[in-house]
């Protein structure tokens, strides 16, 4: 990894078998690279990990969704998954059958091309819908209205998870295994968490408090 070990860490290694599994490639779960964050009360903005990343600003981002609602407040739409705030969110529609049925996807395309190596997802705090478990990315290739989405990572389902005893949301990041340049991104999401811890039993829509990519220098 473009590193090199002290001796003291190259002797110590030599009493360890060599690692069979490249679990940073795995669609296991348990063994995917991830970083989850408490969400500190009131805050409205993802810790930076380290502080010489980039956090793109979200504010010129045009965002779209399979399906959308006004679920009152101001909450339902798209935007509310990037205006910075985690106690506003989007909602896939609820009151027909296309916003009830996964797949889902939402996108979001940038003003400009970035360059971004992970992403971050805030899940709604709600008793009853625990959101998104499993999605796959997509990255526009060009500027423009085109529907020229383009699979990456190999169409590995990235998954999220969820604090069922806190019953708080985390700010939860997800690497890739290279940085990749665009014109905007899309998620769709293929599976709802169960509604209760070790359940089996999830929902049909879907809802996001807050999205975003990043650069991980």
């Amino acid at each position: 990894w473009d590193f090199q070990l002290s001796m003291y860490a190259q002797t110590y290694m030599k009493n360890y078998s060599p690692v069979a599994n490249k679990f940073w490639t795995t669609n296991d779960p348990s063994k995917q690279p991830e970083y989850t964050e408490p969400n500190p009360a009131g805050a409205s903005y993802p810790k930076e990990i380290p502080a010489s990343d980039t956090i793109y600003d979200r504010s010129q981002w045009k965002a779209a969704a399979k399906t959308e609602i006004n679920d009152g407040g101001g909450n339902g739409y798209i935007t509310c998954a990037i205006d910075g705030k985690v106690d506003t969110y989007y909602h896939s529609n609820w009151a027909n059958t296309e916003g009830t049925t996964y797949p889902h996807w939402v996108s979001f395309q940038f003003d400009e091309e970035e360059e971004f190596n992970y992403v971050y997802l805030v899940q709604r705090n709600h008793a009853s819908n625990p959101g998104g478990k499993t999605f796959v990315i997509q990255v526009k290739p060009t500027p423009g209205e085109d529907d020229d989405w383009v699979e990456i990572e190999d169409g590995k389902e990235f998954y999220l998870t969820r604090d069922y005893a806190a019953g708080q949301d985390n700010y939860q990041y997800r690497f890739l295994s290279k940085a990749y340049k665009g014109y905007g991104i899309k998620l769709i999401f293929t599976e709802s968490l169960p509604k209760t811890e070790g359940g089996t039993e999830g929902v049909g829509y879907l809802m996001i408090a807050e999205f975003g990519t990043g650069l991980l220098k």
